[in-house]
């Protein structure tokens, strides 16, 4: 037979057997020859072998044949996935052996000798990808989010559970009895690489299609090239034959060519067909699995369909409807009278019965046949799709009536969080049309329907391609015209999905040109056209959550807006001047107006020549459209502050300008006209800021400007003053530039005046004293703001000036009082405040107006807020006394008198610290009267006020010289010494009050040395005590030592006792370390004491001073006596960490850490051969749970400066200098030592210190310390490379399903471990943070509506 007619012959027989099995279990083929025919291919056949085996051989062969059935058949087997392998090993093998040798040849360029192993890999990697991909398990972790994927339809797919895996089968899902598992979207168990095919892996499975088809075609286009190029060789198109009848010769055929070159090369010619016919039948094979993927179905799903069409044919199928009762709801209402679960989502239930079954059915229920059933007959697939969306649309209006109607919170959250999904369905593009084309439904509903628009354009848009968008647009438009009347609010949203559409069709050119062709000519349609062109602007400017490239955006801004300014612009003239006197459509001109001059669209000299600008100006004196007037005005002189392109409308504008100030000044003097005052102030403070340059350079000219501006803060309420300082404070930095010196001048009464419109402002009003809290704090921080005003007066006037005119009010006051006229105190309270404000810009030289201010003091009424303001005027200049001494003795008794009254003793204390620290040397002759003064006080003032006369008197102190330093403290300090003895011998019957002031008394302390070793350092060029001599204040210190042990002993465990005696410590080892240094034995015996007695983090944190103050390098006698220090407190630390949970002990652990950190960072080496390094570790292992950010910081860092040094350990090479060969030897065997030491610790608790961060930075770290967690992992992997890879390796392994596939997994190793191998370690970083964005996108990102709420 012909070698054709035969290949022809197995061709046909080869694809006949294809279709049988593929396409026979099909609905068109199953009941026909073909499908019979399959069923006897698949299993009929293997069942009559076994069979025919068992007759004949008996059970003892039927037993095996049945075994080898049950493997092939009903257990997953790689024989398919491995006769794959052969075939495609086998052919490759034959091509190299036959075809190889002919590339490169005259059809086949080299090229071809670097793309064949390419595709050979690619087909193998495909292959293996696909058989070891994750298809989609589902397990107890990942099965309740599946099923928050998928939604049932209780068609093909209702809540159930799996009867073999005992979970709750998602939709979609299939259980495989090969696999043994239930798959997420499964398409079908696929022999061929041994794996299901799922939601997972479905895509690696089309690569492994597309992998087996170019490879198959690729071969066979090789195949036939090389014929071609072995034809050419051998002249084939030249050569004959004789003709077997006529001997004659003849030239050769194509066809008795191929049959030439198939005879030479069997084994070549076989392959090319074989493989072009496997790649036809994958390649149709590929189209079915495409076509599946439009359809958004899965072979699955495919089946089940034609299962359920053949039952709706045979009139099997009824339905009903039914209301889908919440359980939790139905829980909660059990036992409540009255009130029955919600049962408000209707669904359909189908179910499939027979003739007989309905019939056996109804007789059962007692009905005849003439009944209609329980249900409704289902006759076509159409009728099941209406069907699902009535449904829904009967839900969507059921939860909406919920979300606005019902009393219940938790069921208006529970309907809020149905619509959010509902928004993100396909089914909502429709659900949202029908509502909206529904005039029957209520608002809410067509509100609602109107944002699902907006939200699915916005986000969904790419659902629809190009002809579905233009049928949107189409009925977007139709649905505006449809709602012009409707509320705005509905019109509003429907317009802003126009616009989101309109950004992102690229095609729809003629936006605005159609929209006014639809909604501009009719007076009724009017309203929709303005509402569009005033969302637009916003849209496309303030809308980033729009899916559009930067290049798309700049074009569509141009289109839409730029490119439409100008007849924007007339299509607004001509809505006004047709307006008439409608002030609502005026009103709605003015917002599309606002909104473009806002989007910077619109070139300002486009308007000045457009009348719309004096029609703006012109709309100020409408008092319905005062305020959206004002913002035009405003945004218009924003527009035109670019000088000076912009002088042809500043032309226009500023004559409009000067009107304005007239009627500012009738609204100022009206009554109840505050609204019209702050809009004109918002207009002259914009024109102000944005003609500044004008203002200066034109001075007279634009000096109504700066005038008006002075009217509005003239004006007495201060919200509209606190609009002009921005104004005042930008003109005065101005002003004082060098390059305007000459002009400031002009400016002078001006801001005099200023001062005086400040210091009037200033005043409290008469009736303050029913104001609120927030009333006198909003009214404090405006004074404060009004100060900064005078401070930029006193810049451009000169402090005479300014000074003066409190000073003038102050005395023309007292002139009063003196008089007998009545004052009140707000009327001297508010010049002295001006004065306060003015401090920081007087010199201290200033001779002319503060000393006769400083002699009014003594004169001024006794009021409390006078004494008060007063008080805080000598604080203020207390840098100014310390050059006029002669005020001191008065100003001291003035503050002294001050602490008689509670109002004024804060102002006094602060006063009173302000002058001791200025003028310290000053007045250390009044030392004698300070200290009876002090110990009086002391005993009346708590808190703060006590801190800052005990720093006050401290400075004095400070002063004092060398000889009289210890006299001086001891008259200080010892009285507060003996008071704390007092309270510590009351051990147990101390109170609370006596815990009290022993930490007030303890404080005192803690100021008094502080203050004094902060005088020492400032005056360090002076030896204010001589060389060994014992300081002062550790004289004093030693002194009181049998006073903090009484302390320790009774109250050592009270928080806020030891925390002030630890700052007294700490204090004394930090500004007193080498004078220190003789008592620290004892007070290292005395922390460990008290921690092992209290467990408080207040001693582990003094000790942290102590090692940071006394070590003194690596292995010295200092250095090993810390150590031990460390050991003992660290052996209290494992006690209480054996008693109690970490989580309740954040301080704790971070001073802990803290501690050790400071040991690693100054003698790493010495801490290493400590004993106690191992259990340190193993403690912040287990530290690493707490979510105090600071404590696990600390135990971060600790591991951080571990590893690093174990880093330098490897990198450090000994030294070879002859003077030093000895040490240097020592130094290498210790560093080696310690290198052994930490890698030892390293390999055994490796594994568990990467699980623990790696698991805090996929679920609880912060991204603030991840830079710390970064620099760990770099550490281990330059410490123990291959470790490290498999630690992180073995981690990843152990991640739950639902935070990355196991190609990410695979992906991350493979990156990671290459970055380590490379040394790269920014890829190394790079690949580590990639990996946790990816996990935490996917495990917790939040849905971008979650937070909406429907009903605001």
């Amino acid at each position: 037979m012909d070698p054709f007619a035969s290949m022809a012959i197995y061709l046909v027989i080869f694809s006949f057997f294809v279709f049988v099995l593929l396409l026979g279990p099909t609905n068109k083929f199953r009941h026909g020859p073909i499908g019979r025919l399959h069923q006897f291919l698949t299993s009929g056949l293997i069942e009559w072998i076994v069979i025919a085996s068992k007759r004949i051989c008996g059970n003892r062969v039927a037993r095996p044949c049945e075994g080898i059935y049950s493997y092939f058949m009903e257990r997953k087997n790689p024989v398919l996935q491995l006769t794959y392998l052969l075939l495609l090993s086998g052919a490759i093998y034959i091509f190299y052996i036959t075809g190889w040798q002919h590339i490169p040849g005259p059809y086949l360029s080299t090229v071809h000798l670097y793309t064949v192993p390419l595709v050979i890999l690619f087909t193998y990697s495909s292959l293996i990808i696909a058989s070891w991909s994750d298809p989609g398990r589902i397990s107890r972790e990942n099965a309740l989010h599946a099923t928050k994927i998928f939604e049932y339809d209780f068609l093909l797919f209702e809540p159930k559970t799996c009867r073999t895996c005992l979970l709750q089968k998602p939709a979609r899902s299939k259980h495989c009895s090969l696999c043994k598992m239930c798959v997420a979207k499964s398409d079908h168990h696929c022999a061929w690489i041994n794996n299901c095919v799922g939601f997972n892996n479905h895509r690696y499975f089309m690569m492994f299609l597309y992998a087996t088809i170019q490879i198959c075609f690729y071969g066979a286009y090789l195949v036939v090239c090389i014929f071609f190029g072995i034809a050419k060789k051998k002249n084939l198109s030249s050569a004959f034959i004789i003709d077997h009848y006529t001997r004659k010769r003849v030239p050769i055929t194509v066809y008795q060519s191929a049959l030439y070159l198939i005879h030479q090369e069997r084994l070549l010619g076989s392959l090319g067909v074989f493989a072009f016919l496997v790649g036809v039948v994958v390649f149709v094979f590929l189209c079915y699995q495409l076509h599946l993927i439009y359809c958004g179905t899965t072979t699955n799903e495919g089946f089940k369909w034609e299962d359920l069409e053949e039952i709706i044919l045979a009139g099997e199928l009824y339905y009903y409807e039914k209301e889908l009762i919440d359980k939790d709801d139905n829980d909660k209402n059990k036992g409540k009278k009255g009130k029955g679960p919600r049962g408000r989502k209707t669904i359909v239930i189908y179910w499939s019965e027979t003739e007989q079954q309905r019939k056996e059915r109804l007789k059962g229920a007692g009905r005849s046949e003439q009944e209609s059933p329980a249900g409704t007959q289902v006759r076509t697939l159409r009728e099941i799709r209406e069907m699902a969306n009535e449904t829904t649309s009967k839900t969507f209006l059921a939860e909406i009536s919920a979300l606005y109607q019902s009393n219940d919170k938790a069921e208006r959250e529970q309907a809020n969080a149905w619509l959010q999904s509902f928004q993100k369905t396909p089914e909502a593009w429709a659900i949202a049309d029908q509502m909206l084309r529904m005039p029957e439904v209520s608002a809410e509903a067509h509100y609602i329907a109107a944002r699902t628009f907006r939200s699915k354009i916005t986000y969904d848009l790419h659902q629809l391609d190009a002809n579905a968008r233009v049928s949107l647009r189409d009925s977007l438009l139709d649905l505006l015209y449809q709602y012009r009347a409707a509320p705005r609010y509905i019109i509003t949203q429907i317009c802003l999905s126009i616009a989101a559409l309109a950004i992102q069709m690229l095609e729809w050119q003629d936006v605005l040109p159609q929209l006014a062709g639809l909604f501009g000519k009719d007076s009724e349609t009017i309203r929709c056209l303005l509402e569009f062109l005033k969302v637009l602007p916003e849209e496309v400017n303030e809308n980033h959550r729009i899916p559009i490239s930067e290049d798309d955006y700049r074009t569509r801004s141009k289109q839409l807006l730029t490119n439409n300014a100008e007849e924007v612009l007339q299509m607004l003239l001509i809505c006004l001047q047709s307006s008439g006197s409608n002030t609502e459509y005026q009103k709605k001109v003015f917002e599309v107006l606002l909104s473009w001059l806002y989007s910077g669209d619109i070139p300002i000299n486009l308007l000045a020549n457009n009348p719309l600008l004096a029609l703006s100006f012109d709309a100020l004196q409408s008092e319905e459209l005062f305020d959206v007037a004002v913002d035009v005005v405003c945004q218009i002189i924003q527009a035109s502050q670019d000088i000076p392109d912009s002088m042809p409308a500043i032309e226009q504008i500023y004559p409009r300008l000067l009107p304005l100030r007239e009627a500012l000044k009738r609204a100022a003097e009206a009554e109840d006209e505050e609204d019209q005052v702050r809009g004109f102030c918002r207009i002259f403070t914009h024109a102000g800021e944005s003609y500044l340059p004008l203002v200066l350079l034109h001075a007279e000219a634009f000096r109504s400007i700066v005038e008006a501006i002075s009217d509005c803060t003239a004006y007495h309420d201060t919200e509209i003053v606190r609009i002009t300082f921005s104004f005042w404070h930008r003109l005065a930095d101005t002003l004082f530039e060098p390059r305007h010196a000459e002009i400031k001048h002009k400016f002078y009464d001006i801001y005099a005046n200023l001062v005086d419109l400040v210091i009037q402002h200033l005043h409290y009003p008469k009736d303050d004293e029913s104001w609120n809290a927030q009333r006198r704090d909003e009214f404090r921080e405006f004074r404060h703001i009004m100060g900064d005003v005078l401070k930029d007066c006193c810049v451009l006037l000169g402090t005479k000036k300014c000074l003066s005119k409190p000073y003038i009010t102050l005395s023309t006051q007292l002139s009063n009082t003196a008089s007998g006229i009545k004052v009140d105190w707000q009327d001297i309270e508010a010049p002295l405040f001006s004065l306060r404000a003015m401090g920081s810009e007087v010199d201290e030289e200033e001779n002319a107006v503060l000393p006769q201010i400083m002699q009014l003091i003594p004169q001024l009424p006794n009021h409390p807020k006078i004494r008060y303001a007063a008080t805080l005027v000598i604080s203020r200049y207390s840098y100014w006394t310390r050059r006029h001494p002669e005020f001191i003795p008065y100003q001291l008794t003035f503050i002294s008198s001050g602490f008689d009254n509670e109002e004024v003793a804060a102002a006094a204390a602060l006063a009173l610290k302000f002058l001791c620290k200025d003028c310290s040397a000053l007045l250390v002759e009044f030392l004698p009267q300070l200290h009876p003064f002090y110990l009086n006080v002391t005993t009346t003032l708590h808190g703060t006020d006590l801190i800052e006369v005990t720093e006050a008197v401290a400075h004095v102190v400070a002063a004092v010289p060398p000889t009289q330093l210890l006299s001086a403290l001891q008259m200080f300090c010892l009285p507060i010494a003996q008071r704390l003895a007092e309270i510590a011998n009351l051990g147990t019957a101390a109170t609370e009050t006596n815990i009290r002031e022993a930490c007030e008394k303890t404080d005192q302390l803690t100021i008094t040395f502080r203050v004094i070793a902060d005088r020492r350092n400032e005056n360090k060029s002076q030896q204010i005590i001589s060389t060994g001599q014992v300081h002062p204040c550790i004289s004093v210190i030693q002194e009181m030592w049998p006073v903090f042990d009484q302390l320790l002993a009774h109250f050592s465990g009270h928080p806020h006792l030891s925390e002030a005696i630890s700052k007294c410590f700490k204090n004394c080892v930090v500004s007193y370390s080498d004078e220190f240094r003789p008592l620290l034995p004892a007070l290292m015996d005395r922390l460990v004491n008290a921690f092992d007695q209290t467990g408080l983090s207040c001693y582990l944190w003094v000790a942290t001073k102590c090692v940071r103050e006394y070590i003194d390098g690596e292995g010295s006698e200092a250095t090993l006596t810390l150590l031990a220090f460390v050991e003992r407190l660290s052996v209290t630390m494992f006690r209480v960490l054996a008693k109690k949970k970490f989580v309740d002990i954040p301080d704790v652990i971070e001073d802990y850490f803290r501690l050790n950190n400071a040991f690693v960072e100054c003698a790493p080496a010495t801490f290493v051969q400590s004993s106690i390094l191992t259990p340190i570790f193993q403690a912040g292992l287990q530290s690493l749970v707490l979510q105090q950010q600071d404590a696990l910081y600390a135990v971060l860092i600790f591991f951080s400066r571990l590893l690093t040094y174990g880093v330098s350990l490897g990198e450090v090479k000994p030294s070879t200098s002859t003077p030093s060969v000895s040490s240097a030897r020592s130094q290498s065997v210790n560093s080696n030592a310690n290198r052994i030491t930490l890698e030892v610790l390293i390999r055994q608790l490796g594994l568990e210190l990467v699980n623990r961060m790696l698991d805090g930075l996929l679920n609880t770290f912060s991204r603030d310390i991840q830079v710390d967690v970064d620099n760990i992992f770099k550490s281990l992997a330059k410490i123990l490379p291959i470790e490290s890879q498999q630690w992180m390796a073995e981690v990843v392994q152990t991640l739950p399903e639902n935070g990355v596939t196991q190609n990410d997994r695979t992906g991350f190793i493979s990156d990671y471990s290459r970055a380590i191998q490379e040394g790269d370690w920014s890829k190394q970083r790079r690949v580590l943070n990639d990996f946790i964005a990816v996990y935490r996108r996917r495990q917790y990102s939040s849905r971008r509506l979650e937070n909406q709420n429907f009903a605001e």
